[in-house]
């Protein structure tokens, strides 16, 4: 059906008025035969012509103008849930048609940009997040490369302190081995003489002990000779006691003799005699004595003379049994030390060994590490711009994330569903406080802030999406815009 159609109809519904107005001025002109009356009938009837032409063209044409005006406004106010209602069967029927088609293509394009705009923001926001993950962890794994190559740096000098350590061990290690020779080769001279040695203790300790029983056996001739000297003491006593007798004897025969006279004369020269030979015998008996006390006294001091020296000889004769274990002690440690020290001259010998292929090793190492020095340094480097890039990247994301907010909310903005639900309806909420409460924004999860949870903020939209996807009036939302979308197609076809 094409535009002419509507013109003409408003052609036949005008001519058709004009009929209908011509006879009916001719009808009633022939009843009326004043020139003013019939001027005035004319007049009536052009204006109630006038009036059918206007309700002829107010409902043919300004009417379904003024239902696409309605409709054209609701979609300025970002409303696209309406559709043009036309049953006239002319060119605006199809005009509304094409245009009902077009809200319906709209509100498709429009939950196909709202849901991609969502899933954008959420690619976006996990990218932003992984971004920031990964410009963190280059961040770590910057310092951590610069720790591993000042770590490597100082590995290298260590490497190379320890080198030459390990050169200064080898020659020390040879040095070792070589004065262990020389030390081992003293020792087995030393064990040798202290065997010399022990052996020479061992025939002074034997002699000593021969002198020990010469002593002994002195000691007990002197001893016996005090008791012989002091019995020989005994008998000088009785002699001097008889010795005192024969003169106490003599002395009376004196006496006596002189009383006898002439007669006792020559008894008296015996009895002088006897007296003499007495006194004689008392002081030779005197001397005997002292000359016994002489002998007692240095018998005495012979004996002390013994017993200090069979004490002197007992201590010698310890003294050389303690020298002797001393030499076999010292034996055996001149021994022990020269085993020992042939162990430390062949642990020097293979010290020495291992010290030189420490030493050739330590050199392979030195170079590796001089090598990682290098590959630490690049790896830094790398890493370094790495991390720009990271940062770059992330702010990127971050970037990403606000224009894919702000998309969702533009095309949220938009109303597709005719049986769209206020969260506050659904939930009977009377937090009038809310964001969410009487906003323009139907949709309330994207509307940050919202106080679904039990008055406190929700967050950033991003941060309500998890707890979104599972609340009653988003699903009750999405699934009555997906069944109109689905009724919007099927009519289409």
């Amino acid at each position: 059906m094409t535009f002419n159609s509507v013109k003409k109809r408003i052609l036949f519904w005008i001519l058709l008025s004009l009929v209908v107005l011509m006879i009916l001025s001719n009808l009633l002109g022939n009843f009326i035969s004043s020139l003013f009356w019939r001027i005035l009938l004319n007049l009536l009837l052009i204006g109630a012509y006038l009036k059918v032409v206007e309700v002829v063209f107010t409902r043919r044409v300004l009417e379904p103008i003024y239902l696409i005006n309605k409709v054209a406004e609701e979609v300025a106010e970002n409303n696209l849930s309406n559709e043009v209602q036309i049953t006239s069967g002319d060119e605006f029927t199809v005009l509304g048609q094409n245009i009902n088609q077009m809200l319906a293509n709209l509100r498709r394009i429009l939950q196909e940009n709202l849901e991609a705009a969502e899933k954008l923001m959420l690619a976006a926001h996990d990218m932003s997040a992984m971004a920031e993950e990964a410009n963190l962890s280059s961040q770590e794994v910057t310092s951590a490369i610069d720790v591993i190559a000042k770590g490597t740096e100082e590995q290298s000098q260590h490497v190379k302190q320890s080198s030459l350590a390990a050169q200064q061990m080898a020659s020390t290690a040879q040095e070792v081995a070589a004065e262990s020779q020389k030390a081992a080769s003293f020792s087995t001279k030393a064990s040798e003489r202290a065997k010399a040695g022990g052996e020479i203790i061992q025939t002074v300790r034997e002699k000593i002990l021969q002198v020990k029983e010469t002593v002994d056996s002195s000691a007990d001739t002197v001893r016996r000779l005090g008791l012989r000297s002091q019995e020989i003491g005994k008998i000088t006593d009785v002699i001097r006691g008889i010795s005192r007798q024969t003169n106490l004897l003599a002395l009376n025969a004196a006496i006596e003799a002189a009383r006898a006279g002439e007669h006792g004369r020559g008894f008296s020269v015996v009895a002088d005699e006897v007296r003499a030979l007495a006194e004689q015998t008392t002081q030779s008996t005197g001397q005997i004595v002292e000359m016994i006390a002489e002998i007692q006294k240095e018998t005495q001091s012979a004996v002390e003379a013994m017993e200090s020296g069979k004490m002197v000889v007992d201590e010698g004769a310890a003294l050389a049994n303690q020298a002797n274990e001393a030499f076999i002690a010292i034996v055996n440690s001149v021994t022990e030390t020269v085993q020992t020290i042939q162990e430390i001259a062949a642990a020097s010998q293979e010290q020495a060994a291992s010290s030189e292929e420490m030493t050739s090793t330590m050199a392979g190492v030195e170079e590796i590490a001089q090598r990682n020095v290098g590959a630490a340094q690049q790896v830094a480097a790398v890493t370094e711009q790495q991390r720009t890039v990271m940062e770059q990247l992330a702010k990127s994301s971050s970037d990403l994330v606000e224009m894919a907010e702000h998309l969702t909310s533009m095309v949220g903005r938009f109303r597709v569903s005719a049986n769209f639900q206020r969260c506050w309806r659904v939930m009977d909420c009377n937090w009038v406080d809310c964001p969410a409460y009487q906003a323009k924004e139907e949709k309330c999860w994207l509307i940050p802030n919202t106080l679904c949870r039990n008055g406190i903020p929700s967050g950033s939209v991003l941060e309500k999406r998890a707890q979104c996807h599972q609340c009653k009036v988003f699903k009750i939302n999405t699934v009555v815009s997906g069944e109109e979308e689905e009724q919007g197609e099927e009519a289409s076809v």
